[in-house]
């Protein structure tokens, strides 16, 4: 047991205590407010004041005694070469702890005003943890570790590390299965390119001369047996506009597939570009994949990783989801809320704790290739840095890739490849 005194009672204490000591260290821990009661108690003792008492001393910055949303004096620093905030006079434990782990994991900056890139998404470079330069890092976790040793002379977390390969389905099949007017518009807009690969590709499939290129399912489903870890598939289910363009959700062929993957994957939905702020669209696209699977849906993860503090947990909690995987960049491979283990949503603005859990998505491919211009070796090796870093701490690691980008397809040539090395040392 850990005996933590706090001068006040907050529930943004009881939200970080919860998190750092519950899924972190997996201690138990009790909150005392007494120090006549603090004193009396004996074992492992954690002094969260400015008051001289037993034990360890972390000393507030004050933002775990406040309720509403300000711009903060982050005050950073290092702490044997780690990347800190809200330092402080302390030599043993340099910064508040609770307070820096607070503001990364409610995501606190993203309520501030911000600069949002084209798609309305907030903007990695915006990020504390991007200036800091340890976006690539679960800093929170590597925190706790060297917290953990101070405070109770573990050395090494309980929990053991857990690896999560997703799929998401935007774009089912390349060619097949679509409408006439869909099929004639692209194929007059690659005889206008002068695109004659695409075109042979293209008649290939009609005449089903070939194999759809997107249709990797049976190719993605023998790595993940392989290796045998756990898989969940994200299926895009929205009305077609500029940036949703899969298969109506009433097609059966898209169904047959939805149903098919279900026997051995988890199936999850993937709301739409424009569901972002709306829960009725995010309903309805829920709706669905329930009808196709017959079963409740309870796990997503944004189109284009589009997401806003605070509309989008809360939407998707009124519809009913548990768990989201949505956090991560489009532009760099990390950790958004600078952690590797999944937490729950702190809604700043109603000062409570929610239901809803995030887990961290660390690695895209859309990241390595498009954003970052990696050559398929160094989307390894990077890959392969986020990895160790997530294993030296036990946590959990959730991968990003699309049916498409293992179509070996353009600019996908070759990343079959990328996608099972990494698949192997997640795994191994």
């Amino acid at each position: 047991m850990i005996w933590i005194y706090a001068h006040i009672k907050s529930e943004r204490l009881i939200f970080v205590c919860d998190f750092i000591f519950g899924r972190i260290l997996q201690e138990d821990y009790t909150l005392v407010y007494d120090t006549a009661k603090f004193n009396a108690t004996s074992g492992i003792k954690l002094n969260y004041s400015n008051e001289s008492l037993e034990g360890v001393q972390v000393i507030p910055a004050g933002l775990l005694e406040e309720t509403g949303i300000r711009g903060q004096e982050l005050n950073t620093g290092k702490w044997d070469g780690l990347p800190i905030l809200f330092t402080n006079y302390s030599e043993e434990i340099p910064f508040d702890i609770f307070s820096a782990t607070f503001y990364l994991i409610t995501r606190y900056e993203e309520y501030l005003p911000a600069e949002r890139d084209k798609h309305d998404r907030f903007k990695c470079e915006g990020s504390i943890l991007s200036v800091l330069k340890c976006l690539d890092k679960p800093i929170i976790d590597i925190w706790c570790a060297k917290f953990q040793e101070i405070l109770t002379g573990k050395e090494e977390f309980s929990r053991t590390y857990k690896f999560i390969s997703t799929i998401d389905v935007d774009n089912a099949y390349a060619y097949n299965f679509k409408s006439f007017p869909i099929k004639l518009g692209a194929t007059v807009k690659s005889i206008l390119a002068g695109d004659i690969e695409d075109l042979k590709t293209r008649f290939g499939c009609y005449f089903r001369q070939q194999k759809d290129p997107y249709e990797t399912y049976d190719y993605i489903n023998s790595v993940h047996s392989e290796a045998e870890v756990e898989s969940m598939f994200f299926f895009l289910l929205s009305k077609r506009n500029e940036w949703d363009k899969n298969l109506p959700f009433t097609n059966k062929h898209l169904r047959a597939l939805v149903l098919a993957l279900q026997r051995q994957n988890t199936i999850a939905i993937h709301p739409g570009y424009h569901s972002y702020q709306s829960a009725e669209t995010m309903l309805e696209e829920k709706l669905r994949l329930e009808h196709i699977t017959e079963a409740s849906v309870t796990q997503s993860r944004q189109h284009f990783l589009k997401f806003s503090f605070p509309e989008t947990p809360r939407n998707l909690l009124r519809v009913g989801i548990k768990e989201d995987y949505s956090l991560g960049y489009a532009e760099q491979i990390g950790f958004r809320g600078g952690t590797c283990t999944p937490f729950q949503f702190f809604d700043l603005e109603k000062n409570e704790t929610t239901e809803l859990v995030f887990h961290s998505s660390a690695i895209m491919d859309a990241t390595l290739n498009r954003y970052l211009g990696l050559t398929q070796k160094e989307a390894v090796a990077k890959s392969a840095e986020v990895i160790k870093e997530v294993k030296a701490v036990n946590g959990e690691l959730v991968t990003i890739w699309h049916n498409e980008t293992l179509s070996e397809l353009r600019e996908w040539k070759g990343w079959r490849h990328v996608f099972k090395e990494v698949i192997t040392l997640a795994k191994s």
